[in-house]
């Protein structure tokens, strides 16, 4: 099966999760036991670039359940997923 208007839409999602997901890694300090010390810079911006990568893969599936659903519920399906999210997004901030 082939869909040629969402070529585009799919190779730009899977790009930006691919640069997104490089740049985790640059950020994470991966090998260096003595940046578990203490907090650097660099965590804050791994947990950033998480959080990114999240949303545009959450959203990218809340697109395509939108295009699937009936007519009659599109709008309180993607409504409630994207509450749902953000309801994941406020827990996940608690600390």
């Amino acid at each position: 099966m082939h869909y040629a208007e969402g070529v585009l839409t799919l190779k730009s999602v899977v790009a930006a999760i691919w640069v997104l997901d490089t740049l985790h890694v640059v950020f994470a300090n991966y090998g260096v036991p003595t940046s578990l010390e203490y907090i650097v810079w660099s965590l804050s911006a791994s947990d950033l670039i998480n959080v990114l990568v999240i949303f545009v893969v959450q959203r990218f599936f809340a697109h395509q359940i939108y295009h699937l659903c009936r007519s009659q519920v599109k709008r309180w399906v993607t409504i409630a997923i994207i509450l749902f999210i953000i309801g994941l997004a406020w827990v996940s901030t608690l600390r």
